[in-house]
């Protein structure tokens, strides 16, 4: 199970038991702001916030992390670490990929903030002259980078 399926498995034990997040997180002295990071997948509590979760609910944590579907039968101790694990190091995977297109969205940002600033100073003649270029074909933008070449050259 990934993270999102682990979440949507303990809201649906909550569901049945009526029992809400708000009060799980109150009962257990857990952050109410960890289920929604987990649930939005940001975030995959750890160990000893899992057991805590089970122990209140009653069922093994091997049937909280959809290892089994009894709530009762439990997992080795390893397996259930090797799970959690496997969890943690995904969320921090996407802890690290949502950074990286933080800094890839302000890059790209910079760029259109530079785009926009340079094409108030066009005209009308080079913003034509412009949309007549980007319809050369390879062959056409080869000769008359050829010509540019050429004439700076001189």
């Amino acid at each position: 199970m990934d993270n999102i399926e682990v979440y949507n498995r303990l809201k649906r034990i909550l569901d049945e038991r009526g029992i809400t997040i708000y009060k799980l997180a109150k009962e257990t002295h857990l952050n109410p702001s960890m289920f929604s990071h987990w649930k939005n997948d940001k975030y995959f509590p750890k160990k000893d916030k899992l057991e805590t979760i089970a122990i209140y609910l009653n069922v093994s944590l091997a049937y909280l992390m959809g290892a089994t579907d009894d709530p009762q039968e439990h997992i080795d101790e390893a397996e259930a670490k090797r799970k959690i694990e496997f969890h943690h190091k995904r969320a921090e995977e996407y802890r690290k990929k949502a950074i990286q297109l933080e800094e890839e969205a302000k890059e790209l940002e910079e760029q259109y903030n530079q785009l926009e600033e340079l094409t108030k100073s066009l005209t009308d003649e080079d913003l034509s002259i412009i949309k007549r270029l980007t319809k050369l074909t390879p062959e056409q933008k080869q000769l008359l980078r050829s010509l540019i070449s050429q004439l700076e050259n001189k």
